[in-house]
């Protein structure tokens, strides 16, 4: 009975609160147990004696107080077992709900990493074959750049060799233009002295046409002069001779129409030199025209020499050689004259085709 008064004393003391109270109710076991034994030694020890009645009677007592105690004990054990249990779960749930508190955000950020890491993947996964488009564009590239690299050295070397080209146009072409600044300033030069030689040759030509129509207004002047001497003396003869027979007289007229005839044609020929004189200010005429007026002028005075001659043959007939002495020195004269005058008539005149003719041909 105070073995088991001191079980419970200790059962509900402070020391089996505490935290091993599990080993403490093992040691509280053992000790029942061996109490128990050590009862049984006593019994054994004390025998079947009938003295021994009361310390029997009390040691069964007490056996059995132990066995009670012990299944008190096992019960209180079996209870506390129950409360740790208990307190075991709530707390396995405490630490599990407490776990769950702090591994959800863990399991959110695990998600979000999960989803980044996918997303990660899919852009690696992007990158990578971006990169190989990338690596296989710079492999195009650098043979690209290659090729604009040989390329552009063969484009220099086509301009440098382009460039000492137009060097060298550029400095014959500057050549030439000196050249041809040259010839243009000696075509210059040669065009004025042209110029001035086509002035002076003008100049010459009008002053030599000049001259010959002075010297063929003085020659007509004495050729009139000798006329109008040679009807006068024609006019005085007949007077003095009126019986003379009408051969003379038709001699004496074929004679004076000789004259006016070849006095026409001196002024034909005059209007000629005229014409001649205007044409020799034109630029351009041609050779040809040159030539056929360079004929007709000889042919004229040809024409003009012969009927002088003529004229002057029937002034001075056989017929007439006592009665026209003077009359046939006369005509001499006149016929001496006519002569020069005509030659050099024909000499300037000819002298004044060929300047015409030269003209052009310079």
């Amino acid at each position: 009975m105070l073995q088991k008064n001191a079980c419970c004393r200790w059962l509900t003391s402070e020391n089996f609160v505490g935290g091993s109270g599990d080993c403490r109710l093992k040691d509280l076991s053992n000790c029942l147990t061996a109490s128990r034994e050590l009862l049984k030694a006593i019994i054994h020890v004390l025998g079947p004696c009938d003295r021994h009645f009361s310390a029997i009677s009390l040691v069964f007592a007490l056996h059995a107080e132990i066995y009670h105690a012990s299944e008190h004990l096992v019960c209180l054990m079996a209870e506390k077992r129950s409360d740790c249990c208990e307190t075991i779960c709530r707390k396995n749930l405490e630490e599990k709900r407490s776990i769950r508190c702090l591994i959800q955000p863990i399991i959110k950020e695990l998600q979000s990493e999960k989803i980044l890491r996918k997303r990660t993947e899919r852009i690696n996964k992007e990158l990578g074959l971006e990169f190989t488009k990338l690596k296989d564009s710079l492999t195009k590239t650098s043979q690209e750049l290659e090729n604009e690299r040989r390329s552009r050295e063969v484009a220099e070397k086509m301009c440098s060799d382009l460039s000492r080209e137009y060097a060298e146009r550029k400095a014959a072409v500057e050549e030439l233009k000196r050249q041809f600044v040259k010839v243009q300033e000696e075509l210059e030069d040669e065009r004025e002295m042209l110029q001035i030689a086509d002035e002076w040759r003008e100049e010459r030509v009008q002053m030599k046409i000049y001259e010959a129509k002075l010297e063929f207004e003085e020659k007509s002047a004495v050729v009139d002069r000798l006329r109008n001497e040679l009807e006068a003396f024609l006019t005085a003869k007949r007077t003095e001779e009126p019986e003379a027979d009408d051969e003379d007289g038709e001699s004496q007229s074929s004679g004076l129409h000789s004259i006016k005839l070849h006095i026409e044609r001196d002024n034909e020929t005059e209007t000629r030199l005229n014409s001649l004189e205007e044409e020799g200010r034109e630029s351009n005429y041609g050779d040809r025209a040159v030539q056929d007026d360079e004929n007709y002028m000889k042919g004229l005075w040809k024409r003009m020499l012969s009927d002088s001659k003529d004229a002057i043959a029937q002034c001075l007939a056989p017929e007439e050689d006592e009665a026209c002495e003077e009359e046939s020195n006369v005509a001499e004269m006149v016929k001496a004259m006519r002569e020069r005058v005509n030659g050099e008539i024909v000499e300037r005149g000819g002298k004044m085709l060929q300047s015409h003719v030269q003209i052009p041909s310079m």
